[in-house]
């Protein structure tokens, strides 16, 4: 997901499509919707254990205080964005960091959890059919910027409600269809538009991920040591590549492409090993900052 907002200067001839379609516009495609499903499959059990108002107010305190942290944090780095509450919270449009505006839809769809999962419970057809027709309708608004998040937080109440087993022969399913996927857009990059994104990229690149994640869980249980950080890092990511890229287009002698795409790879490796390393020593602050 982080390569998507790996966003160095534009170096002439640095163009490099296999390594953008297999990493950026296919694994990374997955995240919205993994993001988004494990939000809607946690929120039933999050609601169902504590009142509403204060279960709005922990997701107002864990979604929306480290955004707007974060966000001010850039903006005092990289200059401010007007109007401030848009840039801060995403109120009516993009914040600062724009892949933190996901924290807000997410938070917005939270307040409906209630509502959401009576409506799953008692119509799951009809409430299927409706998430479904939004998401392929692509109508961003207001409210909800991305639809496609709508769908898969939804997706996540119903998996919740009514539990599916992994299908058999799940890896082999998952390989093919991301080796499709990569085909696909080499050789038909004309056709890889809104529908082949959202109706096959975005869902089997979940999948595949959703796979790999069970396959590492029961193999390499201690790999679930990363996840302490993981939230850090994602809060953090848009401001270490903008500040890595700043260092970077200042340095002429390394503007060369192998070390333009040497330093674009390994950008979020090395970024998020720091966080992981560094992130536990902030103590309170850091606590206080990812909230």
């Amino acid at each position: 997901m982080s390569y998507v907002h790996l966003h160095f200067f534009v170096l002439a001839g640095a163009t490099f499509p296999i390594t953008d379609i297999i990493v950026v516009n296919t694994f990374s495609r997955s995240s919205v919707p993994l993001l988004s499903v494990l939000s809607g499959y946690l929120m039933v059990g999050f609601f169902a254990r504590r009142p509403y108002t204060q279960a709005v107010m922990s997701r107002g305190r864990s979604l929306i205080v480290p955004m707007a942290i974060w966000n001010l944090i850039a903006c005092i780095l990289f200059g401010f964005t007007y109007p401030i509450w848009d840039a801060l919270i995403a109120a009516t449009d993009e914040s600062k960091l724009v892949y933190l505006s996901f924290l807000r839809d997410l938070f917005i769809l939270s307040l409906f959890v209630p509502v959401l999962i009576v409506w799953a419970r008692n119509a799951p057809k009809s409430f299927a059919l409706c998430i479904f027709v939004y998401y392929v309708s692509g109508w961003s608004n207001f409210v909800i910027f991305r639809p496609q998040i709508v769908f898969f937080f939804n997706l996540g109440i119903l998996f919740a409600l009514y539990p599916q087993p992994m299908p058999r022969n799940s890896r082999v399913i998952a390989l093919i269809g991301i080796i499709g996927a990569i085909v696909w857009q080499l050789f038909f990059p004309e056709l890889s538009g809104f529908y082949f994104d959202n109706l096959y990229l975005r869902p089997v690149t979940a999948f595949g991920f959703w796979v790999l994640a069970l396959w590492i869980a029961a193999k390499h249980p201690d790999f679930g040591r990363f996840d302490k950080t993981a939230f850090a890092f994602f809060l953090t990511h848009g401001v270490i590549f903008t500040l890595v890229g700043s260092i970077y287009s200042r340095l002429p002698a390394l503007h060369t492409i192998p070390i333009y795409y040497t330093v674009w790879i390994l950008t979020p490796l090395i970024s998020y090993a720091a966080i992981y390393l560094l992130w536990p020593l902030s103590g309170r602050l850091g606590r206080a900052i990812t909230a």
